[in-house]
């Protein structure tokens, strides 16, 4: 029987995530990797946050909106966040190799769909569609280039609106 590993130990596979984007394969990498090596009992400890089931991950996956004051690569963390978890509760529960190449493929797919569609700023969501990405990742590149783009144009002063003139006064100089 191969030594059991303490808990101290499979801790130590899994470095802190700092929520950048370009870390998060390598973290995910890491908790498997602990997770793989942990026994059942510890497997318990190692797990992380509150545990949701197929119904509940899927009700958090299509309520995902951006929130206003939030850029798209905070709300696409979000999303491949939801989406990682469903991934894992479906490796979890399914049992036939099929199946879980279809829930798979399904959840990428409703992940890609909620992106597009809750992105806040509709022009942006209009122009990701129009692109049509294949996935959540080229969705989430054609968004953020989208959104410097947009945050690059100058902004119209709400207070350099030009006069209007009164249609109900005949003196040219009046202005509403």
């Amino acid at each position: 029987m191969a030594e059991k590993i303490t808990l101290s130990v499979l801790t130590k596979f899994i470095k802190p995530y700092n929520g950048d984007r370009e870390s998060l394969p390598a973290f995910l990498t890491n908790c498997d990797n602990a997770m793989s090596l942990a026994s059942p009992d510890q497997q318990n400890v190692l797990s992380f946050g509150e545990k949701k089931d197929s119904t509940h991950l899927l009700l958090d996956m299509t309520s995902c909106r951006q929130f206003s004051n939030e850029d798209v690569t905070k709300y696409s963390l979000r999303i491949e966040s939801i989406l990682t978890r469903m991934q894992a509760e479906s490796h979890y529960t399914c049992k036939d190799d099929k199946e879980i190449v279809g829930r798979i493929t399904s959840n990428e797919e409703l992940a890609l769909k909620t992106f597009i569609l809750g992105l806040h700023n509709p022009s942006i969501s209009t122009v990701v569609r129009c692109r049509n990405p294949k996935s959540l990742d080229e969705a989430v590149q054609h968004a953020i280039e989208e959104e410097k783009l947009y945050n690059s144009r100058p902004k119209a002063n709400p207070y350099s609106k030009s006069p209007k003139q009164c249609s109900y006064v005949i003196n040219r100089a009046h202005f509403i």
